[in-house]
C-alpha cells in the first residue's frame, strides 16, 4: 500500500500531529477539520480551489487517527488546545477553521477556545449538539444519542462492531462507497460514481484507520458527549455554514435549526446536494468565505 503524503508536528506534551497542507504555500491559512471516518486527505478535496484562490488549506488527523498519536479527551473541545500548539508551531498567528460534518463541532471548539485567533469559521454538512440531534435528527440518530446515554455499555459493544478491527484498503473503502451509495440522494450517488472523487474519498476513509481502530472508536463516544462549550458562545468574526437539503446522514432540519442557535451565522442551503457532495460541488465557494 502507498503511503499517503502527511507531516508531523511534535506537540508540546510529547504526542505527534499529523498534517496535510495544500494550496498556496503563504496564503492565509484555513484549518480543515475532516468528518467521522475520515483523515487530514480531506484537504485535498480542496486543493484546487485553494491554489486558485491563494489559500493555503491545512487539513489534520485527529488522535489516533491517520499519523496522530492516539490521545482520550474528556471531550472534543479540548482539540482546540492541539490546534493552537500546530499554529503556534507553524507560526501561524490567525486563521479560518472549517469541518465537514463530524468536524463541524470540532471546527465550532475552535472558534470558541480561540476567538482571538479565528478569523471565520464554515461549518459544512454539520452534526449538531445532542438536543438538537434529539429533536430534529433521523430515528437512527436519535436511538444512537438515546442507547448512548441509557445503556452506556451495550452502545460501547456496537462501536466495537461498527468500526471493525480491519484496516480497509483504498478499494474495501470504494467498495463499501458503492453499497452506500443505494441509500443515498442523487447527488450522493453521481459523486460516488465520479472516479476521481471516489477514489479520494477512499483514500481519506482508509487512511482513518492507518493506526487501526482506537482513534476511531474514541471520537465515536466523545462525539455522544457534552462538548465543553455552549452553542451560544460560538461567534467568531464570521460565521457560516452550508447544508444540502437531500443530506440523508444529517437531516437538514438540524442544519437549520444550528444555524438558529449560533449567534450570527450565515446559513446557504443547497437543494439539490446531499452529505458528501456539498463540499465536492462547492468547494471553492466555501473557500472564498474562509479568506
Amino acid at each position: 500500500m502507498t503511503e499517503e503524503p502527511y507531516a508531523i508536528a511534535p506537540l508540546r506534551d510529547g504526542r505527534r500531529l499529523g498534517y496535510l497542507q495544500v494550496g498556496a504555500a503563504d496564503g492565509p491559512v484555513v484549518i480543515h477539520c475532516h468528518g467521522g471516518g475520515s483523515s487530514r486527505l480531506e484537504a485535498l478535496f480542496f486543493e484546487g480551489a485553494a491554489t486558485d484562490l491563494g489559500l493555503r488549506v491545512i487539513g489534520v488527523d485527529r488522535p489516533g487517527i491517520g499519523r496522530s498519536d492516539p490521545h482520550a479527551y474528556a471531550d472534543l473541545a479540548t482539540w482546540a488546545d492541539d490546534i493552537e500548539d500546530l499554529a503556534d508551531q507553524l507560526r501561524i498567528d490567525r486563521f479560518a477553521v472549517q469541518g465537514v460534518s463530524n468536524g463541524g463541532p470540532y471546527a465550532m471548539a475552535c472558534a470558541v477556545r480561540l476567538r482571538e485567533r479565528v478569523r471565520a469559521c464554515g461549518l459544512i454538512s454539520s452534526m449538531g449538539p445532542a438536543d438538537l440531534i434529539r429533536r430534529y435528527g433521523s430515528r437512527f440518530m436519535r436511538v444512537a444519542f438515546w442507547a448512548a446515554r441509557r445503556f452506556p455499555k451495550a452502545f460501547d459493544r456496537y462501536i466495537h462492531a461498527l468500526v471493525p478491527d480491519a484496516r480497509p484498503t483504498a478499494a474495501d473503502a470504494e467498495g463499501r462507497m458503492r453499497s452506500m451509495a443505494r441509500g443515498m440522494p442523487e447527488a450522493d450517488r453521481l459523486m460516488f460514481e465520479e472516479p476521481r472523487l471516489r477514489a479520494l474519498l477512499a483514500r481519506a476513509f482508509s487512511e482513518h484507520r492507518a493506526q487501526g481502530v482506537v482513534g476511531g472508536r474514541h471520537e465515536v463516544r466523545v462525539g455522544l458527549r457534552p462538548w465543553g462549550f455552549a452553542i451560544g458562545d460560538v461567534r467568531p468574526e464570521r460565521l457560516f455554514l452550508w447544508h444540502g437539503e437531500q443530506d440523508r446522514i444529517v437531516p437538514c432540519k438540524v442544519a437549520r435549526a444550528l444555524a438558529e442557535a449560533l449567534p450570527g451565522c450565515e446559513a446557504a442551503y443547497f437543494a439539490t446536494e446531499g452529505h458528501f457532495s456539498l463540499a465536492a460541488n462547492h468547494a471553492a465557494e466555501i473557500l472564498k468565505h474562509m479568506r
